[in-house]
């Protein structure tokens, strides 16, 4: 009966110890399997933040260049192609400006992501700043007001560049980390007001304002007569428009006068306004003078704006009434 019982014993210490076995292999299975898992989604979680806070930097760094090189003059040869620099830049900024928002998922190693959107954030606003102080020194119609100095934005740049400069080490060694890239700070450096200062005295660049009074349109359409003479039916009254060609790189307020002045001493006059963007055209809305059949005049068209007048006058012969039968 005691062997029988030791036997039991053993046996039952040899099946606890088999079971304690197998749970201790099952659960050191789940635990790698779970690390494993773990370790997976923080490796694709930090190389998809790697592909794009690379891009990200990229694009910043790309507006870096292209702003410094407008700045020193190796960006554009003419005014207008400044302008258009500038404006491809400040669109560029939006994106910048989206793609920063994506930044901040899931948690990355070290807080990375938080801290490149914060930057990028705060370097997008300086960019922002210095985009308008560069219209403004230029003369260049712009979408914000310019700031009085661009010092504050350029250190921003300074210090957004150098803080990131260690940080964007800290995915190294880690599950599908890298080394990311530096923000570049190029514009921060520049000595921006002398730089545009002599920028704007180049030949190419200097601004001149000047427009034109391009056509003229007229109803009821004038009789067959001499050049610079308007012959017109008997009516009581004719409508005229203007087209204007603003021919500056720089957006224009241009005031238009109509005047009808018979030789009889009798007239009337008709004001019209435009803005005119850089290069671009306008056509303003009709307007009516009065006529009086039989009479002679003058029709006068006044165009000024930014000390600049340009003027087309015409000789009016208004037809007599025609006789009742």
């Amino acid at each position: 009966m005691a062997i029988t019982r030791s036997r039991r014993r053993r046996n039952g210490w040899i099946v606890a110890f088999l079971v304690l076995s197998v749970t201790v292999t099952l659960f050191a299975h789940q635990v790698s399997v779970v690390a494993h898992r773990s370790s997976g989604v923080r490796s694709s979680e930090n190389s998809s933040f790697v592909a794009l806070a690379n891009a990200v930097i990229a694009s910043d760094n790309s507006l870096d260049a292209t702003l410094a090189s407008l700045i020193r003059g190796t960006g554009a040869s003419t005014r207008m192609a400044f302008l258009i620099g500038l404006r491809e830049a400040n669109v560029e900024l939006a994106s910048i400006e989206a793609r920063a928002a994506l930044l901040v998922g899931p948690t990355v190693s070290g807080g990375l992501d938080q801290q490149l959107a914060t930057d990028i954030e705060e370097r997008s606003t300086a960019y922002a700043q210095l985009l308008a102080f560069v219209a403004g020194a230029m003369q260049f119609p712009w979408t914000r007001p310019a700031p009085p100095l661009p010092g504050p934005a350029q250190v921003v740049l300074a210090t957004t560049s150098a803080s990131w400069g260690s940080a964007r080490h800290l995915l190294e060694g880690m599950p599908g980390g890298a080394t990311l890239a530096p923000l570049s700070s190029t514009v921060a450096t520049l000595p921006l007001t002398n730089d545009l200062t002599a920028l704007s005295t180049r030949s190419t660049f200097v601004l001149t304002r000047d427009f034109r009074i391009a056509a003229l349109a007229i109803q009821p359409a004038p009789l067959q007569a001499p050049r610079g003479t308007l012959s017109l039916p008997p009516v009581p009254s004719m409508s005229v428009t203007a087209a204007l060609d603003n021919l500056a790189v720089d957006t224009q307020t241009v005031i238009v006068t109509f005047t009808v002045t018979s030789t009889k001493g009798a007239s009337s006059t008709v004001t019209r306004s435009a803005i005119i963007g850089p290069l671009n055209s306008v056509g303003l809305a009709p307007v009516t003078l009065p006529l009086v059949a039989g009479e002679s005049g003058r029709l006068t068209v006044t165009a000024t704006g930014n000390g600049v007048t340009r003027t087309r006058t015409y000789a009016l012969l208004v037809a007599p009434p025609v006789p009742q039968g």
